[in-house]
């Protein structure tokens, strides 16, 4: 697992949930441990790299909880992310599974996701922002270049 959100969103921002409310969906983001100890070792994400979303339902009403909110039911599907050459110009491609396929369906290039990533992404098409441990790799070999 390489980085977890809540209520993250690529879309306008509303208004703020109000005290108490639910907020919004988790995000959990997983890389392939050879992925990962690949762009750990050299800081490049590898031909093959796959990055696998998953969402979840918040909730708060369990006991012993109190406060706060944790991964309650999981929203079916997964989307993925790959990194394959010549799959698109940008070396990346997006994918939907749903909870009964094999095979994932390619989101066609115009799908937002790919100009999402291509502009706000902080490496390589990638929201390495959002994950603390990689976040970390980066900031590591560009404090060595300078």
């Amino acid at each position: 697992m390489v980085g977890s959100s809540t209520g993250l969103s690529y879309n306008t921002p509303g208004a703020a949930p109000a005290a108490g409310a639910a907020p919004g969906l988790f995000h959990n983001v997983y890389l392939q441990p050879w992925a990962y100890r690949e762009f750990m070792k050299s800081g490049v994400f590898p031909e093959g790299a796959m990055f696998v979303l998953s969402f979840f339902e918040a909730s708060q009403k369990a006991s012993p909880a109190r406060a706060g909110f944790y991964e309650a039911d999981r929203v079916p599907g997964i989307e993925i992310h790959l990194k394959k050459k010549g799959i698109d110009k940008s070396g990346w491609a997006f994918y939907g599974f749903n909870d009964t396929a094999s095979v994932g369906t390619k989101l066609p290039p115009s799908a937002s996701c790919y100009s999402c990533h291509a502009t706000e992404a902080a490496h390589d098409n990638v929201f390495t922002q959002f994950y603390p441990w990689v976040r970390e790799r980066l900031a590591k070999t560009t404090a060595h270049r300078h």
